[in-house]
C-alpha cells in the first residue's frame, strides 16, 4: 500500500498551526538577545531590535515567547547550560581552584560576564530574572559544596565546618571584585584565594611540601615575643651632689 494512502477510517495527524519551528531560528534569536543585553541593556533592548538583529520578524519570536521578559528568561537560562569543569583530581585544594578559574573565566571572558552586572541590576525589579540568575550562580555552588563536603569525608577539612560559609568566603571576593571594586580578576586571583582561606587546614602549604602554616605561625608569634635589638641595662637614677649645710 503507498505510504500517501489513507486508510478508511483512520485518523490522520493533525498538523500543528502555523510553519514548523526552526531550530536555526531558534538560535539566532537567543543569540541576538544575549548581544543586545551586552550592549544595550535589559531597559533598552527591544523584541524588533532582536528580530532584526536575528534577521526574523517579529511574529517569528512571538509565537515562541509572549513577551520581552519571556524572551530574556529564556536567553539567560542558556548561560545555566554552561558545562561545568569536570573535577577528577581527588585533591581538594585543586578542584576547589580549578572551579574558581571557571567562574573567573565566565566573568571575563564569556558573554555572561559581559550581561550579568546589568541583569543583576535589573533583577532587584524581576524576581523571574532573579531567579534564573540563581540558578545559574546556585549549580556553580552546589558543585563547589560538593567539593568541600567530599574534603571533609577524605580528611582534608574537618567534618564540622560549615561549608556554606568557606564557600561565600571563596566567591565571595571574586564577585565583589567583579560588580563592585573593579578590582583585577584573573586565574592567579583563584590560587591566592584558595590558599588565603583553606590556610588554617594546610590544604595550600600541604600540596607543596611546605612547612605547616601553624608551626610557621607559632615560630613567628615565638620571635616576636624576643627583643627586637640587645637588652639595654636600666640606667641608674641620677644621684645630684649633695648640699652641705
Amino acid at each position: 500500500m503507498p505510504d500517501n494512502v489513507v486508510v478508511e477510517g483512520s485518523t490522520p495527524s493533525p498538523r500543528p498551526p502555523g510553519r514548523p519551528r526552526s531550530p536555526e531560528a531558534e538560535r539566532a534569536i537567543l543569540d541576538a538577545t544575549l548581544e543586545l543585553l551586552a550592549s544595550e541593556g535589559f531597559d533598552r533592548l527591544t523584541v524588533e531590535g532582536v528580530a532584526a538583529s536575528a534577521g526574523v520578524g517579529k511574529a517569528t519570536i512571538y509565537r515562541r515567547w509572549p513577551s520581552k521578559l519571556a524572551l530574556v528568561l529564556a536567553a539567560v537560562g542558556e548561560l545555566s547550560a554552561h558545562p561545568l569543569p569536570e573535577l577528577t583530581t581527588g585533591r581538594t585544594r585543586d578542584d576547589l581552584v580549578n572551579l574558581l578559574r571557571h567562574i573567573i573565566e565566565a566573568l571575563t571572558g564569556t558573554i555572561a560576564g559581559r550581561i550579568l552586572p546589568g541583569l543583576v541590576a535589573e533583577s532587584a525589579r524581576s524576581p523571574e530574572l532573579l531567579g534564573v540568575l540563581h540558578d545559574f550562580w546556585l549549580s556553580r555552588r552546589g558543585l563547589m559544596l560538593e567539593v568541600l563536603r567530599q574534603g571533609s569525608a577524605q580528611g582534608d577539612l574537618p567534618e564540622d565546618v560549615d561549608h556554606e560559609l568557606i564557600a561565600d568566603l571563596l566567591y565571595g571576593p571574586v564577585h565583589y571584585r567583579f560588580l563592585i571594586s573593579a578590582a583585577p580578576v584573573g586565574p592567579p586571583l583563584a590560587e591566592q584565594l584558595v590558599d588565603a582561606v583553606m590556610a588554617p587546614w594546610d590544604l595550600a602549604l600541604r600540596a607543596s611540601g611546605s612547612p605547616s602554616p601553624r608551626s610557621v605561625g607559632k615560630a613567628s608569634r615565638v620571635r616576636q615575643t624576643k627583643p627586637l635589638g640587645p637588652a639595654k641595662k636600666p640606667a641608674s637614677p641620677a644621684v645630684g651632689p649633695s648640699r652641705s649645710r
